[in-house]
């Protein structure tokens, strides 16, 4: 368990602001029901300027898994996170799914990701399957 804040105040002549932030999260030390670590995590992030009104009012959330099964590293991520700061709110969701491979100088990593944007009247919906192997020498 643990966790962080910052507070920063700059005093700058062109764009001042304030920005406070802060994580907390609980981890895992070791497999939960012997099967995988789990690390949840919440954050916020506020930036306040001086002379524009596109603060930033962020909250995040994350899950994270991850374990290791016959040689093989796996990893999987969920992310949401909202801003609502500024006039136009902004929205992100990332799930993504790794897979790495080691054996001695041959590594093979699988990636699939998707991540869904909104902002405004803005959709982006990004999809990648992504399979990379590399032999060092």
């Amino acid at each position: 368990m643990g966790g962080s804040t910052e507070y920063e105040d700059r005093n700058e002549l062109i764009s001042p602001y304030k920005r406070t932030a802060w994580e907390v999260f609980l981890q895992s030390n070791g497999p939960i029901f012997g099967l995988a670590n789990v690390r949840l995590s919440e954050r916020s992030s506020q930036i306040t300027y001086d002379f524009s009104d596109q603060d930033i009012d962020l909250t995040g959330y994350e899950v994270r898994l991850w374990t290791r099964r016959f040689g093989i590293e796996l990893n999987a991520v969920l992310n949401y996170e909202e801003d609502i700061g500024s006039p136009i709110h902004r929205s992100r969701r990332d799930a993504s799914l790794n897979a790495i491979w080691r054996e001695r100088k041959v590594t093979v990593i699988a990636t699939i990701l998707n991540t869904i944007e909104r902002q405004g009247d803005f959709d982006r919906d990004h999809f990648l399957i992504r399979l990379t192997a590399r032999r060092d020498f």
